[in-house]
């Protein structure tokens, strides 16, 4: 298995490629206002849809940078958890060496550093955890892109036939980039969920 921070920093990455997703899709609700409004009064009920897709496209950006932010956080506490480990190694091996005769000072430096690396294990675990947690959250919210592309389906279809076709290809372009980010995501959340229970 590559290391946990390898394993965070890939899953970040996976998730990086959601950003340019969601703009796109913020910029297609955008067209659709233009588009709608350009329908007058027919428009009025495709441009009510277009928020849901704005707020999409937000959650979409804000939740995959807290989770890029805190991957970085975890790569940190994974860095540190190996200097840890490291020195309470280094103690394990002083006492043996001393075949048991450790003196305070020694005996004091060890548990210190058991302490730290029961903490530092403990720190990634929780950051894991909450990243996970996230992602499944981001899964969830994603169900509602669908919802929005078959509304904006039906709106289309109410509306005169020289704006139909833009508006159907708004659905299209919601349906399409719900999948990218969905496919991104769930990459990101099988990474971070290999390394539960391994760490």
């Amino acid at each position: 298995m590559q290391p946990t921070h390898v394993i965070a920093a890939t899953a970040a990455s996976e998730l990086a490629k959601t950003t340019a997703v969601s703009q796109q899709m913020r910029l297609t609700a955008s067209n659709a206002r233009a588009v709608a409004a350009r329908a007058g009064e027919q428009g009025k009920s495709f441009k009510a849809i277009t928020p849901f897709v704005d707020e999409l496209a937000a959650i979409s950006v804000s939740r995959v940078a807290e989770v890029v932010a805190w991957a970085r956080e975890f790569s940190q506490l994974a860095s540190r958890y190996q200097q840890v480990l490291g020195a309470n190694n280094a103690y394990q091996k002083a006492e043996l060496l001393l075949a048991g005769k450790r003196s305070k000072q020694l005996q004091l430096a060890q548990e210190q550093a058991a302490k730290a690396l029961f903490e530092s294990k403990q720190a990634q675990e929780k950051k894991l955890a909450q990243m996970v947690e996230a992602l499944e959250a981001l899964q969830r919210q994603l169900r509602s892109g669908n919802v929005i592309a078959t509304l904006s389906f039906v709106e289309a279809a109410l509306m005169p036939l020289e704006q139909r076709g833009d508006l159907n290809s708004v659905g299209e372009m919601i349906v399409a980039s719900v999948a990218q980010i969905r496919q991104h995501n769930t990459t990101a959340l099988k990474l971070l969920r290999s390394m539960q229970g391994n760490l």
